[in-house]
């Protein structure tokens, strides 16, 4: 879509919210839009409220962790993706979040969670998940002076 034909959707989905709040999709789908038009803080407080009604459901949780750390909040993504982990049963979507989990993990300095993220990951993403898995290993290694 454009961004004008964007914003009109927005809007839309805006209005159709408000008259229903208990619409998981028209929350979810505003995220989407708020994300692509650049406007990370409200995208995450609409995937916030797709995935508090949309329980047993973990993929609207990628999106607002996403939208979390492009805010520059890794904390609160690593909580989020927590959040998915405990929805999901799915191997492939546990491996993701894993993965996910473990660069937010690396950018605020666990480097032995990331760590394991990504060692609970590579059967998902083999080379990027052992790459990841180094990396931690060799900050942990300069952190504690090895």
């Amino acid at each position: 879509l454009c961004r004008g034909r964007l914003v009109e959707a927005a809007a839309g989905l805006d209005e159709a919210t408000l008259l229903d709040p208990g619409h998981a999709a028209g929350h979810l789908l505003l995220g989407y839009a708020h994300d692509h038009l650049g406007r990370p803080e409200r995208a995450a407080e609409r995937f916030a409220l797709a995935s508090a009604l949309m329980k047993a459901d973990p993929r609207p949780y990628r999106y607002w962790a996403r939208a979390e750390l492009v805010q520059g909040r890794p904390e609160r993504a690593v909580r989020v993706y927590g959040l998915a982990l405990d929805r999901t049963g799915t191997p492939g979507l546990d491996a993701e979040y894993r993965y996910q989990r473990g660069h937010a993990r690396l950018l605020l300095g666990r480097y032995p969670d990331a760590a394991d993220d990504f060692s609970a990951a590579v059967g998902l993403h083999p080379v990027a998940a052992r790459l990841g898995r180094s990396v931690a290993r060799e900050n942990l290694g300069d952190a504690v002076g090895a």
